[in-house]
């Protein structure tokens, strides 16, 4: 805080709007201080409020040339004031995103029976979810709502036992290795903003499992790289919460009831004994099979596939499948990576469609991991999904 000492009576007008702006004092108070804050040469748009004023009255003696004496009626102001950035910088600084309350709920839409003792599990993959500046700086999405929307009716729909998001939820370019547009900048929070109230949908119909995939650990990546100092880094006393910079703390998981499942590329969700989810690494689905040796779903490649292998086992044969339903993000190359140009006069994206499959994946399976899962992947176009005999958009 600072403070200013002076005296005087006059009101400027110059200042009017920041005697408003204060309100609570009197008005002649409120006067009096901008005018000392303009003879001290304080921006009044510097200050945030009012601290303490203290206004006073007193005589003092003099005596002129002649030797006779005079009283002067004096009065004087000090003010504590303040300034308008004690709180912080006016930039906005990347925070956890806004709270929502979530009570599950399920889906009071039928759901098509299963057969006895087996469980649905809805699959979700890479949304990487993003925003960049557009030419009036207004955030613009490169990932896509509608596929993000589709997702969620899906679910009411299917009314899964469990949904698993395989990963790459956030793209977060800005900490890439991949060139920086300028218009990533200042895009952080809304991305988090939109992640967290799409699994803030996803909690209330079904427990929630996220993976981390390799661009959720450009965060944690970034730090190690350029801030190591500040990795890990946690609120006073919470030994066990979330480092503070953080995709799980940034998205408030524990208050959602998310289960993140980190440590990527070996973070992995167990569904059942022969069934396993993955965010994944290798692009070739048979060498995926050649490493799990069980069903495995993995996100990643962007492309819908499956595949089957018959292994021989010391119980007899073992049939197994590996598979990936795509992604959720846009497909028409607006999502920033190798194959993205930048046009030098605007600044912006040149985009070029990807061979990317949009879509997800119901599995039906057996908890006790007995039954070979069954795989079904659901395309999405134009925001519409198709899941056996139901169009869901």
């Amino acid at each position: 805080m600072f403070g200013v000492e002076g005296s005087g009576s006059n009101v400027s007008n110059n200042l009017d709007d920041f005697a408003r702006a204060q309100g609570a004092p009197s008005e002649a108070t409120i006067h009096a201080v901008a005018e000392l804050l303009q003879r001290a040469g304080v921006d009044p748009a510097e200050v945030g409020r009012i601290e303490k004023v203290k206004l006073s009255e007193y005589q003092s003696a003099y005596k002129d040339s002649d030797g006779e004496a005079h009283v002067l009626d004096l009065r004087a102001a000090s003010v504590v004031l303040t300034p308008s950035w004690e709180s912080g910088p006016e930039w906005p600084v990347i925070q956890p995103a806004a709270a929502i309350d979530v009570t599950f709920r399920g889906s009071a839409r039928k759901a098509p029976p299963v057969a006895d003792g087996m469980e649905r599990a809805l699959i979700l993959p890479d949304p990487q979810i993003g925003y960049r500046l557009g030419n009036d700086g207004t955030p613009e999405a490169f990932h896509d709502d509608a596929a993000l929307d589709v997702a969620v009716a899906v679910a009411r729909v299917v009314r899964p036992d469990r949904i698993v998001c395989l990963g790459d939820l956030l793209d977060l370019p800005q900490f890439g290795k991949y060139r920086k547009e300028p218009s990533f900048a200042m895009t952080g929070q809304a991305a988090i903003d939109r992640a967290h109230g799409w699994l803030a949908a996803l909690a209330e119909i079904a427990p929630v499992d996220l993976l981390e995939g390799n661009h959720d650990a450009r965060l944690a990546n970034y730090l190690l790289d350029n801030a190591s100092a500040a990795f890990g880094l946690k609120r006073a006393s919470t030994p066990d919460g979330w480092p503070t910079l953080s995709v799980p703390y940034l998205l408030r998981l524990d208050e959602l009831g998310v289960t993140y499942h980190g440590g990527y590329p070996v973070g992995i969700v167990w569904i059942a004994p022969n069934l396993a989810a993955v965010h994944g690494v290798k692009l070739k689905l048979s060498q995926v099979l050649d490493d799990e040796r069980i069903c495995v779903v993995q996100g990643h490649t962007h492309k819908a596939a499956l595949t089957y292998k018959q292994r021989r086992t010391y119980h007899g044969p073992a049939l197994m499948w590996a598979a990936s339903p795509g992604c959720l993000c846009r497909t028409d190359g607006a999502v920033p990576g190798v194959n993205v140009g930048i046009d030098p006069k605007s600044g912006l994206s040149i985009d070029r469609a990807q061979d990317w499959h949009q879509g997800l994946a119901v599995i039906t399976y057996d908890p006790t991991g007995e039954r070979l899962p069954v795989y079904e992947f659901a395309p999405i176009t134009d925001g519409i999904c198709r899941w056996r005999d139901y169009l869901i958009g």
